[in-house]
């Protein structure tokens, strides 16, 4: 994900509205400027008091902002089978939400609440055959929150689904590609003075600017394995184990501390 914004925030105090600031001239820093009285305090850039004349403090706060988020994340849900039956797991959590409000008697609001799952969840009904493959039918869901949420219905939260239903056979031991999703968004919101904000060039000077673009990929696997005997099935534990082993160690090794340069 990436997002940018830059832009000139004006100012214009008088005495009789806000207290004056003491500072004279120019003020630079690092991070978050502020003026002692501003209003658009928090905003980060290049503070500059452009008109300091008896009661009258003309000021503008020069912002540039760019942001860019790098966020891989591996699911793998495993679950457990019997033959042509239908076995069911959830990763995540489940999310309140208010679906309908009444009155009573007493002219008290009451709220009806349901849950919904939210997370990466797999559904799968498999059939082992005698030649050495697996005929299933599997339903992947992969959902979260947004940060949008609908007034209309008390707020509630919109969530984002993906999701992949099919039927396919595969042979024990072996992967095959479900299915796959590539998604791009990208958001522009322009604010500024009314007019001003549309002189070509000169307009630059009278509104913000702020761009955000998104991308998502989504691709399931899956891979079968079927157990006849408890040496196969210590045999498949054991491979798990030895797989979620690796991926600590690896993980171990990213979050580790840098240790200090010798001079």
């Amino acid at each position: 994900d990436r997002a940018s914004e830059y832009g000139i925030n004006w100012q214009l105090f008088t005495q009789k509205g806000i207290a004056g600031d003491s500072t004279r001239g120019v003020t630079v820093g690092v991070g978050p400027q502020r003026f002692s009285d501003s209003l658009l305090a928090g905003l980060q850039g290049l503070g500059v008091r452009l008109i300091s004349l008896g009661t009258i403090d003309v000021r503008a706060i020069l912002h540039a902002l760019a942001t860019r988020t790098n966020v891989r994340v591996l699911s793998t849900p495993r679950v457990l089978a019997l033959n042509n039956e239908e076995a069911r797991i959830l990763v995540g959590s489940e999310v309140p939400f208010v679906s309908s409000t009444f009155a009573g008697l007493t002219a008290q609001l009451n709220s009806v609440v349901q849950f919904r799952n939210v997370g990466t969840q797999l559904t799968v009904l498999p059939t082992v055959n005698n030649d050495g493959y697996v005929t299933f039918r599997l339903l992947q869901e992969v959902s979260a929150l947004s940060q949008q949420t609908v007034a209309a219905a008390q707020n509630a939260p919109i969530i984002t689904t993906r999701e992949a239903e099919t039927s396919a056979i595969v042979k024990t031991g072996h992967t095959v590609v479900i299915g796959g999703l590539i998604g791009e968004m990208q958001q522009t919101v322009e604010s500024g003075v009314p007019l001003l904000k549309d002189i070509p060039l000169l307009g630059l000077l009278f509104k913000n600017r702020s761009v955000s673009r998104e991308r998502t990929e989504i691709a399931i696997f899956l891979t079968p394995s079927v157990v006849f005997t408890d040496e196969q099935a210590d045999s498949l534990l054991q491979r798990e184990r030895d797989q979620l082993q690796g991926t600590r160690q690896r993980l171990d090794s990213l979050l580790a501390p840098v240790p200090p340069r010798k001079p």
